[in-house]
């Protein structure tokens, strides 16, 4: 603890501290990461976005989302997205919120995952309204989570047929995946097909 809060170590060596930190299940550890968010290395920070959740304490857990919610730094929000997925399963909703509505597609493709954890009819709202994401990974994970999901509804077909006539072959491949997936049929995607 006292290592890691000496600032004139090289960031390297704190970002390793902190690793170890969040490593040791302990709430002395946990309130430790606590002022790191604050550091004014990115890296540090990050490495408590993502390795913090292993404390599985709530006060950290806090203070981990609302740093994220504060800064709106793209990696530090799909790093806390990916730390609370591994170390919980589970991704806090306010999270979630905010990566689906970030401008990096690298987030919104995070937050997929998060959404594919659980088939709810929110869930699955919300996937297939990122089938009409403008960026094609972020399509495509959309696609390759509904299918891996198997909900079978009208509404999920449709936005999946819908997502087609977007451009993107790896997403029209991966939406043509999902609904053979989902329907049965083959209908592998064909590049020259109109």
């Amino acid at each position: 603890i006292r290592a890691v809060s000496e600032r004139n170590r090289p960031g390297h060596a704190r970002m390793w501290l902190a690793r170890a930190l969040a490593d040791i299940p302990d709430d002395r550890a946990a309130e430790a990461l606590i002022p790191l968010l604050q550091d004014s290395l990115a890296g540090v920070r990050q490495v408590v976005a993502y390795h913090g959740p292993k404390q599985r304490n709530r006060k950290l857990d806090d203070a981990i989302v609302a740093r994220t919610l504060k800064l709106k730094e793209s990696r530090m929000t799909a790093l806390a997205m990916l730390g609370f997925l591994i170390a919980r399963g589970q991704v806090r909703e306010e999270l979630l919120a905010v990566s689906l509505e970030s401008d990096d597609p690298r987030v919104r493709a995070t937050a997929v995952q998060a959404l594919s954890r659980h088939a709810s009819i929110d869930n699955l709202k919300r996937l297939a309204s990122l089938l009409k994401d403008k960026d094609p990974k972020v399509r495509g994970a959309a696609a390759g989570a509904l299918g891996a999901m198997g909900h079978r509804g009208v509404k999920v077909i449709d936005a999946l047929v819908a997502g087609l006539s977007l451009p993107g072959d790896s997403a029209k491949y991966r939406i043509c995946k999902a609904l053979m997936a989902l329907t049965g049929q083959k209908i592998p995607y064909d590049p020259q097909a109109t």
